[in-house]
């Protein structure tokens, strides 16, 4: 009689299937942190995400679930929840800061948002589709970064419950930024994206240390420009034009994040530079021959023009660390059964 009914039931819930449309479905949210709620969407990008450097940092990246983390107790799959929970803590608070502060993306950020979300998901598209991450979600976190952005300007700009004075963040923007006059020499053949030989990379190593010889025995950078990239394009076999010297001969400003994005000893070189004085960095795809200047702050780089990038760089991590601690103290009123229905053990790497 068991087996009977059984039968029955699995039948009828076929033809409640077949006749009416009956699905189960996968939870929309996975509940909230601090009122905010967490889409289902967000959650298996916080999750995804997660996984991705889980296995980055374990011996088999076939088993990145019961693998230990290199230099941790943990293993990949502890270290997923703890990542996942901490993304989607961190995503709760920006959204709560945001809204107290009655911030509203502009149109410009807005269209920021549309551009980055169809880059991204034309980069990776068919992974998202497949870990069940949709277009939607994707924007929704990509739009939680932006506001993350605003709400630097809307905490330490000007105006804001924490504004930095602009002496303050002058003193600190000439401590940790960088301005110099540059000249490029490539390592990279920039038609296929291939790195020159060792000969040719060692020949242009030589090159940039005469150029900076020359420098500091008087000359400028634009005396010697020319003359250097000419030799340059020879070494590397491809053809010299005005185009080239247009774009290798310049004046800029290196962000901390910059200089970190070239590597601990191009950034070292670079701010151990002494003002005035060339050196040759190696930034990886090229070498640039350095003259550092006295100042970061002129007439072309005033505060108010590097305003939000100077407050990104100088107190986005304690941002970052304030919203993060505001995330976790929430009230978590999170869904277990719905986290379970999204366990990594279903992520598709």
């Amino acid at each position: 009689m068991k087996m009977k009914k059984t039968a029955a039931f699995a039948a009828a819930a076929l033809l409640c299937v077949s006749l009416f449309g009956c699905t189960i479905k996968s939870p929309a949210t996975v509940g909230s942190i601090g009122g905010v709620e967490i889409p289902a969407g967000v959650y298996l990008l916080a999750q995804y995400n997660a996984y991705e450097q889980a296995a980055t940092r374990v011996e088999d990246s076939k088993k990145v679930l019961t693998s230990k983390i290199k230099d941790s107790e943990q293993t990949g799959a502890e270290y997923i929840a703890e990542e996942t929970l901490k993304f989607i803590e961190l995503y709760a608070a920006v959204e709560t800061r945001f809204a107290e502060l009655g911030g509203e993306l502009t149109e410009e950020q807005q269209a920021t948002v549309e551009s980055q979300t169809e880059t991204l998901w034309t980069q990776s598209q068919k992974s998202y589709e497949k870990n069940g991450i949709g277009r939607t979600s994707l924007k929704s976190h990509v739009a939680n970064i932006v506001k993350q952005d605003a709400l630097l300007d809307m905490i330490y700009g000007n105006g804001g419950g924490a504004a930095v004075a602009d002496d303050e963040l002058a003193k600190w923007v000439e401590q940790n930024y960088l301005r110099a006059d540059y000249l490029t020499l490539p390592i990279i053949d920039f038609t296929n994206y291939v790195m020159l030989t060792e000969d040719q990379t060692a020949k242009m190593r030589t090159l940039a240390d005469e150029a900076a010889a020359e420098v500091n025995g008087g000359k400028s950078l634009e005396e010697i420009a020319e003359d250097t990239l000419k030799k340059a394009s020879e070494i590397s076999g491809s053809e010299y034009s005005a185009n080239l010297l247009a774009s290798s001969l310049g004046n800029t400003i290196f962000s901390p994040s910059q200089m970190s994005y070239y590597g601990e000893e191009a950034a070292a070189a670079m701010k151990g530079a002494k003002p005035g004085e060339a050196t040759v960095v190696n930034i990886g795809s090229s070498l640039l021959v350095l003259v550092r200047q006295e100042t970061v702050l002129t007439a072309d780089y005033t505060i108010d023009s590097i305003r939000s990038s100077a407050l990104s760089a100088m107190k986005s991590s304690e941002l970052e660390e304030e919203l993060r601690a505001q995330g976790a103290a929430a009230e978590h009123q999170l869904d277990q059964g719905a986290m379970n229905t999204y366990s990594a053990k279903k992520v598709k790497a």
